[in-house]
């Protein structure tokens, strides 16, 4: 066993010569073991080792005792000794979290505080096969995907490492029992309060008749949806990096330039600005991505979508806004306006003017100012009755060429579908909700001093499509 421990600490580059360690160790049997196994190979590593225990104070005297094993085991082994002792009972309970999320939490937050403090470079958790193929079921039965789906990760932010995350438990047991090296047993891992546990006591013996190598299939899993991701994370940076996505500040992703990933990907790079604008990954579920997938593909031109950790999203013609909520980004402009500058990070809405001319079909028009995109194209009446938030079909007749593209003037009027006279156009967008910010980039079809069509949103009545169109005018953001 020590020797696989060896290789595998070599092969997944955990220790480095001169590292100091901290090793966690409840008493039970996979840290116990792992103390002994790192202690006897610190020498050939060339590691020094610290050992730190968490008494959670959720079994009396049983925790008490479990700190005596340990703090005597570090002192016969020569090494430091560091305890914490916490009421995880009444902080769950403060906390509004389970018994599990908050032990984990205050382990976790105690090693990382020795880590800063003593300092340290290493934190070595005694997680080991059977741990693995729990979590993934455990992972699995909550909706976890692929990245839920690798378990257990051997090293994680080059700080926390699981020698023993290629060992079973069995084997363990059998080396304790070799060396004759104590541990003690958690009453509570007997409790099937606690999912994991139902899961080991239960769930795992029953899959054990379908498969009695279930536990080794899924740590087989467990390391192929681990490289599978390590390749779909790069690949998301440098979709990141190409989509032009920075740490920070509002995110803009356009349509046309999504629309050429693969479905796959695109609820990548959704969940990964989630994270970036959150800085966490936990909390952003499937449910949030699908939400801001659905707003791009189909949500309507001004259409908000308010997410947690204080984020909108916000349809545009091109594309969607991540932003802070409007709450915020107020609050943030007001504090720099009065200091005479736009915060960073704050898209200020388009202002200016632009005006394209359009002499023939097929047209492909970028609208400089904006970033936007569209092609103008002609199709048959057979298919005039294509449905999409991104496309607009007029009447080809109905339109005198050259005509132009061109945004909001003083003075527009517009006559909405089935109205009989015009209407200003600014009243126009009140009237429909179109945000203020968002009018003066709006792109207008317009024959003469006639407005055709406010792409995006509608077609004027006087270039609708009728019964007897035959040819019709597409206009499409890309």
């Amino acid at each position: 066993m020590i020797n696989r421990v060896r290789k595998y600490i070599r092969r997944h580059g955990m220790l480095k010569r001169g590292d100091r360690v901290i090793v966690g160790v409840s008493g039970g049997a996979d840290s116990m073991a792992l103390l002994s196994v790192l202690h006897r190979l610190r020498d050939e590593l060339a590691v020094t080792l610290v050992v730190a225990h968490m008494n959670h104070g959720l079994r009396g005297s049983e925790s008490d005792a479990d700190g005596d094993l340990v703090g005597n085991t570090a002192a016969t082994l020569g090494l430091p000794f560091h305890e914490r002792q916490v009421d995880i009972g009444n902080l769950a309970k403060r906390e509004g979290l389970s018994l599990e999320d908050m032990a984990r939490r205050e382990r976790y937050g105690f090693f990382h505080h020795l880590l800063q403090d003593l300092p340290a470079d290493k934190i070595a958790l005694g997680h080991q096969r059977h741990d693995q193929a729990e979590t993934v079921l455990m992972n699995l039965i909550r909706g976890a995907g692929s990245r839920g789906l690798r378990g257990i990760l051997p090293v994680r932010e080059n700080v926390l490492i699981r020698p023993f995350l290629d060992v079973s438990r069995e084997e363990i047991l059998a080396y304790l029992d070799g060396e004759n090296i104590p541990y003690r047993e958690d009453s509570s891992n007997q409790s099937r309060a606690f999912l994991r546990n139902r899961i080991r006591l239960d769930l795992m013996g029953h899959m054990k008749r379908y498969n009695p190598r279930i536990e080794a299939r899924l740590c087989d899993l467990a390391e192929t949806m681990r490289l599978e991701n390590d390749f779909l994370e790069r690949e998301t940076a440098g979709a990141l990096k190409r989509l032009g996505v920075s740490d920070g500040g509002d995110t803009a992703l356009r349509i046309g330039d999504m629309r050429e990933l693969h479905g796959a990907m695109q609820r990548r790079v959704i969940k990964a600005v989630l994270e970036r604008r959150s800085q966490r990954q936990n909390g952003i579920s499937r449910v949030h991505v699908d939400a801001v997938a659905r707003l791009l593909e189909r949500g309507r031109v001004g259409q908000m979508l308010s997410l947690p950790f204080d984020t909108e999203v916000f349809r545009r013609y091109d594309g969607i806004l991540f932003r802070e909520k409007t709450r915020r980004r107020s609050k943030k402009a007001e504090s720099g306006e009065r200091n005479g500058a736009r915060p960073p990070g704050i898209v200020p809405p388009f202002q200016g003017a632009f005006r394209y001319r359009i002499d023939d079909i097929p047209a492909d028009i970028l609208i400089e100012e904006t970033g936007m995109r569209m092609r103008l194209t002609k199709t048959g009446a057979s298919a005039c009755d294509l449905k999409s938030e991104n496309v607009v079909l007029l009447d080809y007749e109905k339109i005198t060429f050259p005509c132009e593209i061109r945004n909001i003037r003083s003075g527009d009027r517009f006559r909405p579908l089935g109205m009989g006279g015009t209407k200003k156009l600014g009243t126009f967008f009140a009237d429909r909700k179109v945000p203020r910010e968002i009018r003066k980039e709006t792109p207008l079809l317009v024959d003469g001093e006639k407005v055709l069509c406010v792409v995006g949103i509608t077609v004027s009545d006087t270039a609708k499509i009728t019964p007897s169109t035959k040819t019709c005018l597409k206009i499409e953001m890309i």
